[in-house]
């Protein structure tokens, strides 16, 4: 399964964020699977190039009503780079 996020940012302040995503798969109960990219550094474009096997059994009833239920957790965090002269304007 391939997963592509495509993400509205403003390109003008897009080039000073480091990002990374975090995912969240709600099975099986007891331990939810989860994990998260490496950081893309100061990209407007950023590509993970993210690779992760998870354990899903399609035969499992119980999986099926997880997933009727919950959802998988996409996260995107970022830190911003703000330079000295554009907090003393």
């Amino acid at each position: 399964m391939s997963i592509i996020l495509y993400f509205d940012v403003d390109i003008k302040t897009a080039a000073d964020l480091d990002t990374y995503i975090t995912y969240e798969l709600p099975w099986p109960n007891e331990e939810p699977q989860s994990g998260k990219t490496d950081v893309c550094k100061k990209s407007d474009n950023p590509e993970y190039n993210h690779t992760d096997k998870l354990q899903i059994n399609r035969r499992s009833k119980q999986m099926l009503r997880v997933f009727k239920n919950k959802k998988i957790k996409l996260e995107l965090y970022y830190r911003r780079y703000v330079l000295l002269a554009e907090l003393l304007s």
